[in-house]
């Protein structure tokens, strides 16, 4: 008997029984990958009269104005496609995006979501506070929360990959779910992040970037 996880274990997973929240610029429903994919839409909705707060909302229609989380979301799928997949639209809509992370990641927290994909990171100071406590309350609550490190410089902090709680990746020239440990390392683990030709909005595709911590961090996921 061993505790250590076998690879082959980690190629034949589907995500069976896992619930997905992946908060980033909503997905296109109609892209090829996702077109039956059954993805839960919302975002998170702005205050109105006699709301102090923003809160999460169920979408009527899904859309995404960036084409980012439609790359996640179609990487996400691909790699645990009997996964249950829920789009948290956070970014794309209004420039709070770092307030909007903070509201998304509570209510995915107090949906139980077994894993939050963060492929994004946030450098404003006023939201470290907010991230910090729900890092660790995700880790007190067995949820992970996977996210992007700086794609420059992995030993700047930004949240919230900055704290212990959070599954952090860096980039790697891996190829499918192939990803590597570094104990001890701002970012501990590197995936597949290196001139990956990923889904778009308008149904389209998008090489990425050379080095991309941000789509990593959905390999990893």
């Amino acid at each position: 008997m061993t505790d250590k996880p076998r690879w082959r274990d980690i190629e034949s997973a589907t995500g069976a029984g896992i619930r997905i929240a992946v908060l980033d610029s909503g997905f296109d429903p109609q892209h090829p990958e996702l077109v039956d994919a059954h993805i839960g839409c919302y975002r998170v909705e702005q205050p109105s009269l006699g709301s102090a707060h923003p809160s999460v909302v169920a979408c009527a229609v899904a859309e995404d104005r960036v084409g980012h989380g439609t790359a996640v979301s179609a990487i996400v799928r691909r790699y645990a496609p009997d996964a249950t997949i829920d789009s948290v639209q956070v970014f794309g809509r209004n420039p709070s995006w770092a307030a909007n992370v903070t509201v998304a990641l509570q209510w995915a927290l107090d949906e139980r979501y077994d894993v939050i994909n963060c492929s994004f990171r946030a450098t404003e100071r006023g939201s470290l506070a907010d991230f910090r406590e729900l890092a660790h309350r995700a880790w007190c609550e067995s949820r992970v929360i996977v996210a992007a490190a700086n794609e420059s410089d992995v030993h700047l902090p930004e949240s919230p990959s900055a704290f212990p709680a959070v599954v952090a990746t860096g980039w790697g020239a891996f190829s499918g779910l192939a990803f590597a440990c570094r104990v001890g390392r701002p970012a501990e683990f590197l995936a597949a992040g290196e001139q990956l030709r990923v889904a778009w909005r308008n149904g389209g595709y998008r090489d990425g970037d050379r080095k991309s911590t941000r789509l990593n961090s959905s390999h990893l996921g």
